[in-house]
């Protein structure tokens, strides 16, 4: 999966996903999940993103604090007008939901969006 992801070809890991799930009945983890929320994030994907996100805790998994470090840096990659306050409040009450610790790599995801939120470009378009 993580190949797929290198080589920009994320719909065929996300094809990889479901045949693990649908045809070998092979559960995947946190980090599966993450590397996908990963590669979607790099693109600014936010709707893939978090639902992905979403399938991940549906399936009783536990997010990680690389996932939220990637969720973050989609916030930030996103385009200003699709990237809300509540988003970035959600997703931090989500890190405390479930107790991440606080890393560097996870501050510097949330000054950054933080930052990108704030600034007084976030409202022009």
């Amino acid at each position: 999966m993580a190949k797929y992801i290198k080589y920009d070809r994320l719909e065929d890991a996300v094809n990889l996903l479901k045949e693990m799930k649908d045809e070998y009945n092979i559960k995947p983890n946190t980090p599966v999940y993450n590397t996908l929320i990963r590669g979607y994030s790099h693109k600014g994907d936010w709707k893939t993103c978090f639902k992905l996100f979403n399938q991940l805790k549906k399936t009783g998994l536990h997010p990680s604090v690389e996932t939220f470090v990637s969720l973050f840096h989609c916030l930030s990659k996103t385009k200003p007008t699709n990237v809300t306050r509540e988003g970035f409040e959600n997703i931090q009450n989500q890190v405390k939901k479930y107790n991440i610790p606080p890393n560097l790599p996870l501050q510097n995801s949330i000054l950054k969006v933080f930052n990108f939120i704030s600034s007084p470009f976030y409202f022009i378009n």
